[in-house]
C-alpha cells in the first residue's frame, strides 16, 4: 500500500521509468500517443473501457487539456525515452490513482499491441513526491518540464522526448496556473528561473526528490 496519501487539490510529482530501463517509445508516434493518453485517460467519465480507449486515434496534438471537470490539472510533463515525470494537481478524491491507472494501462496496452510485446511495461506502480509549498511547486515544475535537457539528452533521442516546456515558456494566461505565473515579475524572470532550475539540477547528477514512496 501507498504510504503517502494523495489529497485533493494539492499538487504531486509523479514519475516512473520502463521496466528493467527498458525503453517506453521506440518512434515518434509512440511519444504523440503518450501526450494524446495524458488527455484521453483524464476525463471523470470515461466513454469505453481502458482496452478500447488504449485504441482511439483521437487528433495529433501536443497540447494538454487543464479542466476542473478532469480528474487531474496536468501542470508540466516531459516524456522521456525510458521515463517520464508529471506535475499533477488532484481536482478529485482518488483522482491521480485512478489517472495514472488508465494512463499506464491504457499506454501500455497500446505500446505491446503496437510492437508486439508482451508484459508490464513499467516498473511497478508509479511513484509520488507531495509538494510542500510555492517553492517546491515552482521548482517542480520547471524539472519536469525541463527534464529531457537536465539529463542531457542527445540528439539521437531528443525528437523522442515530448514536454509542455515551450507551452509553459509562453507565459499563458491560464487560470489553473495562476497560482504558478503570479510568482513572476515578467517573462523575462521566468526564463531566468528556468536556466537557474536547469543549471543546478544538471550539476547535482541526481534526480530531485526521485525516491520510493510506496
Amino acid at each position: 500500500m501507498r504510504k503517502l496519501e494523495i489529497q485533493t487539490d494539492e499538487y504531486y510529482h509523479i514519475f516512473n521509468h520502463g521496466i528493467d530501463t527498458s525503453h517506453i517509445t521506440l518512434d515518434r508516434y509512440d511519444s504523440d500517443r503518450f501526450v494524446q493518453s495524458l488527455n484521453l485517460f483524464n476525463s471523470i467519465n470515461l466513454t469505453g473501457s481502458i482496452y478500447e480507449q488504449s485504441f482511439i486515434k483521437p487528433k495529433l496534438s501536443n497540447d494538454v487539456m487543464l479542466d476542473s471537470k478532469m480528474l487531474v490539472n496536468v501542470i508540466s510533463y516531459c516524456f522521456n525515452p525510458n521515463h517520464f515525470h508529471l506535475l499533477l494537481q488532484q481536482n478529485v478524491d482518488g483522482g491521480i490513482a485512478r489517472f495514472m491507472h488508465r494512463l499506464t494501462m491504457g499506454y501500455s496496452k497500446y505500446f505491446n499491441a503496437q510492437h508486439k510485446r508482451k508484459g508490464s511495461l513499467f516498473r511497478g506502480s508509479f511513484k509520488a513526491v507531495y509538494i510542500q509549498d510555492d517553492d517546491q511547486l515552482l521548482y517542480t515544475m520547471m524539472y519536469v518540464a525541463y527534464n529531457n535537457k537536465i539529463h542531457k539528452l542527445g540528439h539521437s533521442v531528443s525528437k523522442l522526448v515530448r514536454s509542455n516546456a515551450a507551452y509553459l515558456e509562453s507565459f499563458p494566461d491560464d487560470e489553473n496556473l495562476k497560482v504558478i505565473f503570479d510568482q513572476f515579475d515578467n517573462k523575462k524572470a521566468f526564463d531566468e528561473y528556468a536556466t537557474d532550475v536547469i543549471d543546478i539540477s544538471q550539476k547535482a547528477k541526481i534526480d530531485q526528490n526521485e525516491v520510493d514512496e510506496d
